[in-house]
């Protein structure tokens, strides 16, 4: 549903996609981000514009207007991992 969601290792880095991923889009406009834990949500939370920006540049098709990090349990990286 999300192909553009493959793209999150190349736009944050395999470093930080390895602590988080893309999980939703809201109403079309808010991209939901699922973070193992509330000090990296703070960490990408500071580099929310340049992940806005990166995925304006690639994904020409898709626009959002805000990312919303939440925290999500380790073991789901394992399960959601792409």
């Amino acid at each position: 549903k999300y192909e553009n969601f493959q793209l999150w290792p190349e736009i944050v880095g395999e470093g930080l996609a390895k602590i988080s991923y893309p999980e939703q889009i809201l109403s079309n406009k808010i991209l939901v981000v699922r973070v193992i834990d509330a000090a990296w949500i703070q960490e990408l939370a500071f580099k929310k514009e340049e992940i806005l920006e990166k995925f304006r540049n690639k994904c020409k098709n898709i626009y959002f207007e805000d990312i919303r990090f939440i925290s999500g349990n380790p073991k789901d990286f394992n399960n959601k991992r792409m």
